[in-house]
């Protein structure tokens, strides 16, 4: 069978909190994974040199990829993860719902994210089954690792979030957002425009 893949990406805010627990736990989360790690710009040399000394002598150390980001390639990278550790934005929450990922999401602290969005959008993913979320405050390198592997190795419940994000996906949502627009600057009422 293929290697699973784990996708770990902190956002350009909130990566360094992730990072730090991915380090401690990195040579364990390795021995049977791929792990493909967006650091952030800011945290990417850091990363680089104690992963490469971390590593160094470790025969699995081509089984983690760092990037400090991923522009046009995070499409791909998304794809082929079989989950994804992110923050909570809605950007990359409507990115794992449209591709049915099996999610942790560790929503962006208050502050430096400007309100509690993140807690929010990860609130609602949890309670429609769609996502696990653990608060960033009380990640500690252990619960991050239990929950990786769980949400790694546990067929019902990928299939449980997996379901949940199937249904947090809404297609027609930018056609129908363009729609309203439309409507109301015309000053024609949504429903006679159908």
């Amino acid at each position: 069978a293929n290697e699973k893949v784990l996708l770990i990406v902190g956002g350009s805010q909130g990566a360094q909190g992730i990072n730090e627990r991915v380090l401690k736990i990195l040579p364990e989360l390795i021995s049977d994974i791929t792990v493909l790690h967006i650091t952030g710009e800011r945290h990417f040399q850091a990363v680089r040199a104690v992963t490469t000394e971390l590593l160094a002598q470790s025969s699995r150390r081509t089984a983690y990829k760092v990037f400090p980001y991923l522009k046009d390639e995070l499409g791909r990278a998304l794809v082929v993860a079989d989950t994804v550790v992110s923050r909570a934005g809605a950007t990359m929450l409507a990115e794992l719902a449209r591709l049915k990922k099996v999610a942790l999401l560790i929503p962006l602290p208050v502050p430096p994210a400007a309100s509690d969005h993140q807690m929010q959008n990860a609130e609602l993913f949890e309670r429609y089954g769609a996502a696990r979320v653990l608060e960033s405050g009380n990640v500690t390198p252990a619960l991050l690792l239990q929950n990786i592997r769980d949400l790694m190795s546990d067929t019902a419940l990928r299939q449980q979030l997996q379901d949940g994000m199937a249904a947090m996906d809404r297609a027609g949502a930018a056609a129908a957002l363009a729609q309203l627009a439309f409507c109301l600057a015309m000053r024609v009422p949504p429903t006679l425009a159908a």
